[in-house]
């Protein structure tokens, strides 16, 4: 195996694009080590890029997590039917309506919601 020739092809890929990924990178530089006669594979890569610290350090994703589950939250069982088949996007809509104080104002909503509600509920 000839390091030297490996390190320069990946320090020649780097100064491209310094963020490239090392599964990548073995994709990439994989015609240049059959031409050359190297062969090395993707395990053996890592070993030697983890030598001469040329791993890409991971990047903290920038947006935020939606799902968090370790919390203190009650975790409440699921209370469809099983028999119920939902057959059409956005048909089911489940919600705590009976804690919830009904105005005048939300009753159509209310009842429509609370119906299916109701009705899908073993």
């Amino acid at each position: 195996m000839d390091e030297a020739f490996i390190l320069e092809l990946v320090r020649a890929e780097r100064s491209l694009q310094p963020r490239i990924g090392s599964r990548k990178l073995v994709k990439i530089l994989q015609p240049q080590f059959a031409e050359a006669g190297v062969k090395i594979g993707r395990d053996r890569f890592f070993e030697l890029l983890r030598r001469y610290d040329l791993l890409v350090e991971p990047v903290a994703a920038t947006w935020p997590r939606t799902t968090n589950s370790r919390h203190c939250l009650p975790i409440f069982t699921n209370r469809l039917n099983p028999s119920f088949a939902i057959r059409i996007k956005n048909r089911l809509f489940l919600s705590p309506l009976r804690q919830m104080k009904m105005t005048p104002k939300i009753t159509l909503q209310g009842e429509i919601l609370e119906r299916v509600h109701f009705s899908c509920a073993s």
